[in-house]
C-alpha cells in the first residue's frame, strides 16, 4: 500500500509536479575583494553581519535566507564547523527544519583559512499559483473550474493544492477539455463535494486524487482514462455510481476501498489487472461484473464485501490474490475461469454463504486456508489435473474427482468425515499422503477399472497400489483382499467405524500407525504369513478385546498397541523376537503368553506391568524367562497347558451332501482362553479355512450382556492338526451334527 508520495530534490521542474531545489553553494561562490557582508546565489543569499566575507572566506555568526521557498536541509562541509544546534562533526554539520531564514547564534562560526567549503541547500518551493504548468483554477460559490491544457501537478502535504485553504467549500469540480491528468491528492479531502466533471482529454488519475470526499456520490470516468491510482476514490462512502470507461488498464491498491455504500461495480475488459484491495470494505457491493480480459484479482480485492452474493471469474483470469474474496460472508455462487492456475492464501476464508465449489482443470496452486471458514460448503468438483491441495473442511459431503485428475493432493479431503463415498477416476496416477485421512464415514470405495496405478479389487471397498500390492487406503467396509502383500501407513488411521478386521495370509507386513485410533475395532486377526507390525499400528484402538497374532511374526514395532485400554491378554506367537518400546503400554494385560522358547528381546520397555500380569510360557523355558532381564520381574510364571485331545468325527459328503464315508478322528484342540463378560461356547471352522486338508479354528463366545453379538476369537498358534482328505466337511459335537456353510450353525 502506498503510504506516502514522496518528491524528488531536483532543481529541474518535471512535468506534473513543482520540485524541490537543491543549491551548492563552494569557495569559487565567495567574494573576493573583502568588502562584502553578503552574496548570493539561485535565491540563496549569505550573510556574515559582524565580519566582512574576505578571502580566507570564514563565516562569523552565519544567516541563510531563501527567497524561492523554505529550507528543509543546510548542510556545510569545510575545515572546522562550529554551528550551536546543528548536528554533525568537526569537519561537517546540518541544520533540519522549515524556515525560509536560518540565523546561529553567538559563538558560531564556519573556519575555512582559504580551503574548500561546500554548501548545500534543500529548499521546499511555495504553493504554486496554478495547478499545472499551464493551467489556471477559479472557485466561485463552491464551483472549482479547472482549465488550460496539459498535466495538473501532483500534489502532497508539503506542497498542496492552490484551493487547500478553500478546499472544504468546494461542492463542484469542473475540468475543462484539455487538461490531461488529474495530480495526486487533487481534491484529497474535499469533503463538501458531490460532483464532478472529468473531460475525454484526461488519461489518468492520481493517487488519493478523491480521496475521502465523503460526500461524493457518482463519479463518470471517461474512456480517455488509462490509469486510475493507488486510493484514488479510497473513503469515499456516499459514493453509489461508479462508471469505469473502456480504456482502462489498471485499478490501483485500495483505489475504491471503503466505499461503502457503492452497491455494484462493472470491470471493463480493457482492465489487465484490479489492483490490491481496490474494493476492500465495499460493504454494500452486492454486484460484480468483471468482464472477459482481465488476467489478474489482486490480494484483498474484494476483502469484506459482505453483501456480495455471487461471482463469475471470466476464463482470461490467471491469477485470483491472497484474500481477494475472504469474509465476503453472503457470496452462495463462485464460478472460476478455467485459466486460473494459482488461487492465493486464505482467497475464500470466510465465505460462510458457499454451499459447493468447483476447481477447474487448469489450477495448478491453492494457497493455504484457501477455503478455511467456509463451513456450509458440502459439495466439492475438483478438476485440477495437477495441483497441490487444501482441505475444505469436515462438513463436506460429496467430493467428486474429474476424468482428468492425474493428482489427488496430501490431506485433500482430511477429515471429510461426512464422505460416505468416493470413486478414484482412471486417470489418477499420484495420491497424496493422508488424502482421505480421518475419512470416519466412508462406506464405499471405488477405484475405475481403467486406473494403471490403483485398483479396488474384488469390491474390497480399498485403494491398493497395483506394482506393490500394498493397501494404501481403507474403510470400514473393507475386506484386504487374499492378494494385497502389506497396508500402509496410516491405511485405516481413526477409522472409528470398523469393528472387526480379518489380515490374510498373502500380508507380510502392516505398517506404522495402519489401525492406530481404530476405536471401535474389537478384533483383530492377523495372517501366518506377516513378518512384522509396525509401529503404532494398533495403537489407542480402545475397544480392542481380541488380537490373534500370526506365527510368522518376528517383531512387534514401537507402541504397535500401545492404549489398547480393553486387551486384557495377548498371546506372542514363537516367531517373535523382539517387542518394541511402549508395545503394550497403557493396556489392560493380565494375561501374557508366549510361545517363544527364547526370551523376546525389548521386554523391559513394552509397558506389560510385570508385577500383577500373569506369564505363560513353554514348560520347557520357565528357567530361561526366569533368568532373563526383566521376563524374570514376573511375579507369576507358569507353564503353557497342553491342548485336550477331543474326538470328532469327519463325515464326507458329495456336492449334494450326500454321505460317502465316515471317521472317527482324534486330535489336538487348544484350551479356550477366559475374557471377562463372555462365556465360551464352541470351537468352529468354515469352508474357507481349509485348504490342502488343514483345518484352521475359531473360538465361538457368546457375551453376557448381548447373547445376539457373538465375539470369535482365533488361536493360530494352535492350529488344529492336519486331515489328509478331500471333500466337504461335516464336524459332529457332542453327538450333534453341525453344517460349515461359513458359518456354523447350531
Amino acid at each position: 500500500m502506498r503510504k506516502l508520495f514522496t518528491f524528488l530534490c531536483a532543481a529541474l521542474m518535471s512535468a506534473g509536479m513543482y520540485a524541490t531545489t537543491v543549491v551548492t553553494i563552494t569557495e569559487a561562490d565567495f567574494p573576493t575583494d573583502g568588502s562584502h557582508y553578503s552574496f548570493t546565489k539561485e535565491g540563496v543569499t549569505i550573510t556574515s553581519p559582524i565580519y566582512p566575507l574576505d578571502s580566507l572566506h570564514n563565516l562569523v555568526m552565519p544567516r541563510f535566507t531563501s527567497s524561492v521557498g523554505n529550507f528543509t536541509r543546510i548542510e556545510i562541509t569545510a575545515e572546522r564547523v562550529e554551528l550551536s544546534g546543528w548536528s554533525g562533526s568537526s569537519a561537517q554539520q546540518t541544520w533540519t527544519g522549515n524556515a525560509s531564514s536560518v540565523s546561529t547564534s553567538n559563538h558560531s562560526i564556519v573556519f575555512v583559512n582559504g580551503g574548500s567549503i561546500t554548501i548545500t541547500c534543500t529548499i521546499e518551493p511555495p504553493v504554486p499559483p496554478t495547478p499545472g504548468p499551464n493551467l489556471t483554477w477559479d472557485l466561485t460559490d463552491g464551483v472549482l473550474t479547472i482549465s488550460g491544457t496539459g498535466v495538473m501537478y501532483d500534489f502532497d502535504y508539503d506542497h498542496p493544492v492552490p484551493w487547500l485553504s478553500s478546499k472544504k467549500s468546494i461542492t463542484s469540480v469542473i475540468i475543462s477539455e484539455g487538461v490531461t491528468s488529474i495530480g495526486d491528492h487533487a481534491f484529497d479531502g474535499c469533503s463538501s463535494l458531490t460532483s464532478i466533471t472529468i473531460p475525454n482529454s484526461v488519461t489518468s488519475i492520481g493517487f488519493q486524487a478523491f480521496f475521502n470526499c465523503i460526500s461524493l456520490k457518482s463519479i463518470t470516468i471517461p474512456n480517455s482514462v488509462t490509469s486510475i491510482g493507488e486510493q484514488a476514490f479510497s473513503w469515499c462512502g456516499s459514493l453509489t455510481s461508479v462508471t469505469i470507461g473502456n480504456s482502462v488498464t489498471s485499478i490501483g491498491a485500495f483505489a475504491f476501498a471503503n466505499c461503502i455504500h457503492l452497491p455494484s461495480i462493472t470491470i471493463p475488459n480493457s482492465v489487465d489487472s484490479i489492483g490490491e484491495a481496490a474494493f476492500y470494505e465495499c460493504y454494500d457491493l452486492t454486484s460484480v461484473t468483471i468482464l472477459e480480459g482481465v488476467i489478474s484479482i489482486g490480494r484483498l480485492a474484494f476483502q469484506d464485501c459482505i453483501d456480495l452474493t455471487s461471482i463469475e471469474i471470466p476464463n482470461s483470469v490467471t491469477s485470483i490474490g491472497d484474500r481477494a474474496f475472504q469474509s465476503c460472508s453472503s457470496l452462495t455462487s463462485v464460478t472460476i475461469g478455467n485459466s486460473v492456475t494459482s488461487i492465493g492464501y486464505k482467497a475464500f476464508d470466510g465465505c460462510s454463504g458457499l454451499t459447493s465449489i468447483t476447481i477447474p482443470n487448469s489450477v495448478t496452486s491453492i494457497g493455504e486456508s484457501a477455503f478455511a471458514g467456509c463451513s456450509n460448503i458440502t459439495s466439492v468438483i475438483w478438476n485440477a489435473k495437477n495441483c497441490n491441495g487444501w482441505n475444505f473442511g469436515n462438513q463436506v459431503e460429496s467430493f467428486t474427482f474429474g476424468d482428468n485428475v492425474e493428482v489427488i493432493p496430501a490431506s485433500l479431503c482430511s477429515g471429510m468425515n461426512k464422505l460416505s463415498s468416493i470413486s478414484i477416476p482412471s486417470s489418477v496416477t499420484s495420491i497424496g499422503e493422508g488424502a482421505f485421512r480421518d475419512c470416519t464415514g466412508l462406506t464405499s470405495i471405488v477405484v475405475a477399472s481403467g486406473n494403471t496405478k490403483y485398483d479396488s479389487r474384488e469390491n474390497c471397498n480399498a485403494i491398493i497400489e497395483k506394482s506393490s500390492n500394498t493397501l494404501i487406503f481403507g474403510c470400514k467396509n473393507t475386506i484386504i483382499p487374499n492378494s494385497v502383500t502389506s497396508i500402509g501407513d496410516y491405511a485405516f488411521f481413526n477409522c472409528t467405524g470398523l469393528t472387526s478386521i480379518t489380515i490374510p495370509n498373502s500380508v507380510t507386513s502392516i505398517g506404522q500407525s495402519a489401525f492406530q485410533s481404530c476405536t471401535g475395532l474389537k478384533s483383530v486377526s492377523i495372517g501366518n504369513s506377516v513378518t512384522s507390525i509396525g509401529q503404532s499400528a494398533f495403537q489407542s484402538c480402545t475397544g480392542l478385546k481380541s488380537v490373534s497374532i500370526g506365527n510368522s511374526v518376528t517383531s512387534i514395532g514401537q507402541s504397535a498397541f500401545q492404549s489398547c485400554s480393553g486387551l486384557e491378554s495377548i498371546t506372542i506367537p514363537n516367531s517373535v523376537t523382539s517387542i518394541g518400546e511402549g508395545a503394550f503400554a497403557e493396556c489392560s494385560i493380565n494375561r501374557l503368553t508366549v510361545y517363544a522358547t527364547t526370551p523376546p528381546s525389548g521386554g523391559a520397555s513394552c509397558g506389560i506391568n510385570n508385577g500383577t500380569c500373569t506369564l505363560y510360557v513353554p514348560e520347557g523355558s520357565i528357567d530361561s524367562y526366569r533368568a532373563a532381564a526383566w521376563w524374570k520381574d514376573f511375579v507369576n510364571i507358569q507353564a503353557i497347558q497342553e491342548p485336550k485331545l477331543q474326538e470328532y468325527t469327519i463325515l464326507y459328503v458329495d456336492k449334494d451332501e450326500n454321505l460317502v464315508s465316515s471317521e472317527k478322528l482324534t486330535f489336538h484342540v487348544p484350551a479356550a482362553p477366559e475374557f471377562e463378560g463372555f462365556t465360551f461356547q464352541y470351537w468352529q471352522t468354515t469352508m474357507k479355512d481349509i485348504s490342502d486338508g488343514i483345518i484352521n479354528i475359531q473360538a465361538v463366545y457368546t457375551a453376557d450382556e448381548d447373547t445376539s453379538a457373538p465375539a470369535v476369537y482365533t488361536n493360530p498358534a494352535n492350529p488344529a492338526q492336519k486331515l489328509i482328505r478331500n471333500g466337504n466337511v461335516y464336524i459332529l459335537r457332542d453327538g450333534k451334527t453341525y453344517t460349515l456353510t461359513g458359518q456354523m450353525v447350531k
